[in-house]
């Protein structure tokens, strides 16, 4: 007799294995593939290339309300659709609104319908005046140059030249700092003397040659008046006294009690 047991479970496992060479198989993956990158990636042609002018529509706006800044803007201008790019004028010295701005859409027929809703609007005290902005006229460098205006170019600049001009410098510094201005005071009492005119022109500090000296000056020595020399920096010497007081200060008094030992 034949065991049909076994011979159904030798088909199954049969069943379960696949080929690993199948040549028909492999030409039709290799044809689809080649069908779907002819598909995903088609030819580049030059008439697929939009300018920026119709992709963007660019919206100028002014006699904006004080108040109304990029946040603003940018937040009441979403109504109408996807704001791009936004530029607000401001004063490169304090960084003040200007009172005007740029808006950028993304799409122009947007950008046409706020210029149409939003012209002669009145907001707060102001009537805005807003038009689109012409497509030969249209670009994107109406957006550079943003001021920041927590710290606009202006403010930049007088923060480094406080910095500059408060900065420590060294004797060497000023030595060359009073020789420039002696430079220039003699030239312009040269010229003054061209002109007929008779001048002293001399600077309040003299130059000093070498380093300089140091002269302790004692409190105690009240009685006695020195005058001191030229160019000579005074220091205040310390007093013996006064660090004796403070170690007196220091020390503390130790109180013993009685406890009655002594009684009988």
């Amino acid at each position: 007799m034949v065991d049909m047991s076994t011979g159904s479970k030798s088909k199954k496992r049969a069943a379960t294995f696949l080929p690993l060479e199948d040549k028909n198989g492999d030409s039709k993956r290799k044809k689809k593939t080649a069908a779907s990158k002819e598909e995903k990636a088609p030819p580049a042609a030059a008439d697929d290339f939009v300018p920026y002018s119709q992709s963007r529509g660019i919206v100028y706006m002014s006699h904006l309300p004080h108040g109304l800044y990029e946040k603003e803007l940018r937040g009441f201008l979403a109504q109408f659709g996807a704001v791009t790019n936004l530029r607000v004028g401001r004063s490169k010295r304090t960084g003040a609104s200007r009172g005007f701005a740029f808006v950028e859409f993304r799409y122009p027929e947007v950008a046409a319908i706020v210029a149409e809703t939003m012209d002669n609007y009145l907001m707060f005290d102001k009537l805005v005046k807003c038009s689109l902005v012409p497509a030969d006229r249209a670009s994107r460098a109406v957006f550079r140059g943003k001021v920041n205006p927590s710290m606009p170019p202006g403010k930049k600049a007088r923060m480094e030249a406080k910095r500059e001009v408060n900065q420590l410098r060294t004797e060497e510094q000023n030595n060359r700092r009073l020789k420039r201005q002696l430079k220039r005071l003699e030239g312009l009492k040269k010229r003054l003397a061209e002109a007929g005119v008779e001048s002293e022109v001399r600077l309040g500090k003299t130059i000093p040659t070498g380093a300089t000296p140091v002269m302790e000056v004692d409190e105690e020595d009240a009685d006695i008046k020195m005058k001191t020399p030229p160019n000579v920096r005074k220091v205040k010497s310390r007093s013996n006294s006064a660090v004796n007081s403070a170690a007196a200060s220091r020390v503390r008094k130790i109180f013993i009690p009685d406890f009655g030992h002594d009684r009988k």
